[in-house]
């Protein structure tokens, strides 16, 4: 009772603290998008060198392991943030339970 005022209040911050997760979500999607098409077009050269009966320099392999690394790392996050969204939600709904048992009592 002394952190919110009203259920609105607790309702309101729950839902901003949410709305930030979604945003740091859909920011990492993105970079993730980005990182994928940077990895195609390494693919793609990687692909072109062994048509060509090269093979592949050790600066293409080590960007293509950064690469791919930076997205196992990035969908990491992601995960990790979808399990914060469920464990904040969790959160306050135990916390607007308690709340309301409190404001009527």
């Amino acid at each position: 009772l002394d952190t919110f005022t009203t259920e609105e209040d607790l309702i309101l911050t729950r839902d901003g603290k949410l709305l930030a997760i979604d945003s740091r979500i859909t920011h990492t999607k993105q970079v993730t998008e980005g990182l994928e098409k940077q990895l195609d077009g390494l693919e793609e050269q990687a692909a072109n060198q062994e048509r060509a009966g090269k093979s592949l320099t050790e600066e293409l392999l080590t960007q293509l392991a950064s690469v791919n690394r930076q997205i196992e790392e990035q969908m990491a996050f992601i995960t990790s943030l979808q399990q914060e969204k469920i464990d904040l939600g969790a959160q306050f709904d135990a916390d607007l339970v308690r709340y309301r048992m409190l404001k009527n009592n």
